[in-house]
């Protein structure tokens, strides 16, 4: 039988080298290890110190932009972004300072970058459309209001989308583009708050538009909140008083006591004058509109009397064309009186040559001394008169 074969030696020194590298190996690997962990550390803490010092500028300029130093909040922003230059809110906010600076063609830069890469961004086109405003670009204040209107905002969306509005509305009416407006307005009055404030806001602009119906309907909502001013109270009166509604102008503007406003007392006093006179208010007997017509009659022509006519093109001298105009009113006067008096029945012709006579008096364009309340009343009545049978 042969011996069975003794397995191969490792030689001492091999061992030893196999140590020996693996030891280094080892050493390699914690150094490793080692430096990885403190350029992490290092990065880190250098990242740190970049945003904190980015939060510094940005305050600042923030600060900056608060006190109304546009300069200073452009340098500041500028700061922040070279430590943290892809943030949009800050790049946002130096547009804003640039605008407020007077560098336009800067901040439009800047906002169109961030437009770009976000075209639904609320903020930015907000702050696009005031800077169309500013220069006056209609299509492009539109565009953008538009689209600060039905973009997206990060927070306070309903708030800022409604003052996106009312900024559009405000530069439509100073462009007279009174129909779009008033569409703009309509649009805000669905989803208004209660919010008195608010809603007196949107009344106001109503005013503006020339839709007083809109108007006082709104107001009443702040009346009945029970949070109505002198001011409110006087809006309101004079918005029902402009749709000839007179009985509830009178209500109003007579608790707008304070409002401040010499023409509220005046209308008040025209309001009831109106209401006092007017002939086709409802419910009259027959001898109380015939009354009411001659008073009205007898108003017009005294303010007939003292109006002088304007200077004659002919050679008659002033004073006789002054005697023929007031014999000729005298005469047509008498000749009303004469019919209204001879009648138990309402004429429509007569009433209908009343108002006539009345509206002539008030455009005969002579020199006459300010009118009356009651002068106001009567014209009043005649206008509406004439306005409903068109």
């Amino acid at each position: 039988m042969g011996d069975s074969p003794n397995p191969v030696a490792t030689p001492a020194s091999e061992r030893g080298a196999l140590t020996s590298r693996g030891g280094t190996l080892s050493v390699v690997i914690v150094i490793s290890v080692a430096l990885f962990v403190l350029t992490h550390f290092v990065n880190a803490a250098y990242q740190r110190e970049r945003a904190a010092l980015a939060e510094h500028w940005l305050k600042t300029g923030d600060t900056d932009f608060a006190a109304g130093n546009a300069a200073s909040a452009v340098d500041s922003y500028r700061a922040a972004l070279t430590y943290d230059s892809t943030n949009p809110d800050t790049t946002l906010k130096l547009a804003e300072a640039l605008a407020r600076a007077g560098q336009q063609r800067q901040a439009t830069s800047y906002l169109l970058t961030l437009l770009q890469e976000e075209p639904g961004n609320g903020p930015v086109n907000l702050a696009l459309a005031r800077l169309a405003t500013k220069e006056q670009d209609s299509s492009d204040a539109v565009r953008y209001y538009h689209g600060a209107i039905y973009g997206g905002w990060s927070g306070q969306g309903q708030a800022m989308r409604r003052q996106a509005r009312l900024e559009l509305v405000d530069f439509l009416l100073n462009h007279n583009a009174v129909t779009n407006a008033r569409s703009e307005l309509i649009g805000l009055t669905a989803d208004l708050p209660r919010d008195p404030a608010v809603i007196a806001d949107v009344a106001d602009r109503f005013v503006r538009a020339g839709d007083d119906e809109n108007a006082l309907r709104l107001y009443r909502d702040v009346i009945g909140l029970r949070k109505a001013t002198p001011a409110i109270w006087s809006a309101a009166g004079m918005s029902a008083f402009r749709l000839a509604d007179y009985r509830v102008a009178e209500e109003y503007l007579a608790r707008a006591k304070g409002a401040g406003d010499n023409s509220v007392a005046a209308s008040l006093d025209t309001a009831r004058a109106v209401l006092e006179l007017d002939p086709f208010a409802r419910g009259l007997p027959t001898s109380r509109r015939i009354e009411r017509l001659r008073r009205v009659l007898d108003i017009a022509a005294a303010r007939a009397e003292v109006c002088k006519p304007p200077q004659p093109s002919t050679s008659i001298s002033p004073a006789a064309a002054q005697m023929v105009d007031q014999l000729d009113t005298e005469k047509e006067a008498s000749l009303l009186r004469q019919q209204l008096s001879s009648s138990r029945e309402l004429d429509p012709d007569v009433t209908d040559a009343v108002m006539r006579f009345v509206l002539r008096v008030e455009q005969s364009g002579g020199q006459c001394p300010a009118a009356s309340s009651q002068d106001s009343a009567a014209t009043l009545i005649a206008r509406n008169r004439q306005a409903e049978e068109r």
